[in-house]
């Protein structure tokens, strides 16, 4: 054996294509949690598992060939304002959706690396609720605060993630 391999390990185990979830967790997630509550929302994610998904790739994909692409912030803040909006996607999800150029491009730059993308575009958002009921969520204001999120999470794909989640009453 040589003295790489004895150091670190198989390098091939290293760079081993795998399946890629990457996100930012929200770090201001109760802010959000406070206004749902104002607004209707009976139930929503707990506030420490809010957060916005970069890349959800089933195909597997070399992490390594990604690596930062850019410079990836350690905290994303996206200010007050600006475009946002309320909406229900066809799972029944209610999601905050904005914009932001760093979130956009980390996508693309992560899909170009070979990562796969399930949608026609790349939207980002915030997940707040599976269990809106017969909320009118068009009748709501979207929430226009300061949105905070940490440093990118990587992770393999857990296909059974939805089992995971355990919404909590407002």
């Amino acid at each position: 054996m040589d003295v790489a391999t004895a150091r670190y390990g198989s390098l091939t185990k290293v760079a081993m294509p795998s399946t890629l979830y990457v996100h930012r967790p929200l770090l201001n997630g109760h802010t959000l949690a406070l206004w749902a509550k104002r607004a209707g929302f009976k139930s929503i994610i707990p506030p420490a598992d809010m957060h916005v998904t970069i890349a959800f790739s089933r195909r597997p994909v070399d992490w390594m060939k990604i690596g930062e692409g850019y410079p990836v912030t350690p905290k994303l803040v996206i200010f007050e304002g600006g475009p946002r909006n309320l909406t229900r996607f066809d799972g029944g999800a209610v999601v905050l959706v904005f914009d932001s150029a760093e979130l956009r491009w980390r996508n693309e730059d992560i899909r170009a690396a070979g990562a796969s993308w399930d949608w026609p575009d790349y939207h980002p958002h915030v997940t707040l609720s599976y269990e809106t009921g017969d909320l009118d969520v068009d009748s709501i204001a979207p929430y226009q605060g300061r949105l905070v999120f940490g440093p990118e999470t990587w992770e393999p794909v857990e296909e059974d993630w939805k089992t995971n989640i355990a919404e909590r009453k407002t």
